[in-house]
């Protein structure tokens, strides 16, 4: 039996809250640089949630970009790690972006939503793949990662309530450390063998060690 309390998160778990930190915190700073250059903000705002279902629910008609972080799946190479302490996973992480957009004038909707889903992709993009970023902050846990596909697609419609929101998707691979629990021992003190080598079972040797200084 397992002597000690699971009391602990899987590694999946903080890589995918470190990825949305990461995206809002450099969201935040890259509006402050725009400042800095006297450039509007507003362009670099990005709204980043975790684990979020329908979440262009939280869109109103002047509100920025919206990404939603969650993790997709794992899997293991026999081949790295061991089968006691320590496996490798290789992990995706979907980072879902999505854009909303208000005709105004000459400018349609769907464009608008389009631009800004863009905007949003670019931005996520470049941000996890920078060289800041080579182990997600997490050297020593996390080996490497890198984006395996970008893509668009169409969220799930209600009733139309989304017809003008248009949504991309990053895929980032992630591989990490993931830990098991181990077994606590006890210091050796002493052995008996018996060692048969007959084939009524006879013994035929006998010895004994202790093993304490």
């Amino acid at each position: 039996m397992i002597e000690t309390l699971i009391n602990k998160r899987d590694t999946f778990e903080l890589v995918g809250e470190q990825i949305a930190s990461i995206l809002a915190s450099e969201s935040a700073s890259q509006m402050t640089l725009a400042v800095d250059d006297a450039l509007d903000p507003e362009p670099w705002e990005l709204r980043v949630f975790q684990d979020r279902a329908n979440v262009w629910e939280n869109f109103d008609p002047e509100t920025a970009p919206i990404i939603n972080v969650w993790w997709d799946q794992s899997s293991f190479d026999q081949t790295r790690g061991d089968t006691v302490d320590r496996q490798c996973a290789s992990a995706t992480f979907n980072i879902d972006c999505y854009g909303y957009g208000v005709a105004t004038g000459n400018e349609h909707g769907d464009k608008l939503a389009a631009d800004s889903v863009h905007r949003a992709l670019r931005l996520a993009r470049n941000i996890l793949m920078s060289a800041h970023y080579t182990y997600l902050g997490m050297r020593g846990i996390v080996w490497r990662r890198w984006v395996e596909s970008v893509q668009t697609f169409q969220p799930a419609q209600d009733n139309g309530n989304v017809m003008q929101v248009i949504a991309g998707r990053i895929q980032l691979r992630v591989e990490f450390n993931e830990f098991s629990p181990q077994v606590i021992g006890q210091p050796l003190e002493y052995v008996h063998i018996d060692v048969k080598r007959a084939e009524n079972g006879q013994v035929i040797a006998a010895a004994d060690f202790i093993t304490t200084p």
